[in-house]
């Protein structure tokens, strides 16, 4: 599940699944409730990126998936800042 900081879900947001080794990877966008799946995967270790307009790219690096497993991988990303500019 991806999640805001306030504990809010995050609907559509990006997340990408790569095994830089093998040079592959898989997206999917997340529901209205924050959920995702990202079934058929190899056992193998992934890094995992969630990115959304508005808030911080999140990533787990090393997520190991063995043969058979399901994994809860969840996020909370927080909001991005915005910097002030003087003109």
């Amino acid at each position: 599940m991806v999640t805001d900081a306030a504990g809010g879900t995050v609907p559509k947001a990006t997340v990408k699944v790569s095994d830089p080794e093998k040079g592959i990877s898989r997206s999917v966008v997340t529901e209205s409730d924050g959920l995702y799946e990202v079934a058929g995967l190899s056992p193998s270790t992934y890094t995992v990126t969630v990115q959304v307009t508005g808030f911080q790219t999140e990533t787990h690096k090393n997520v190991v998936l063995n043969v058979g497993q399901t994994l809860v991988l969840d996020f909370t990303c927080g909001w991005r800042r915005v910097q002030n500019k003087s003109w």
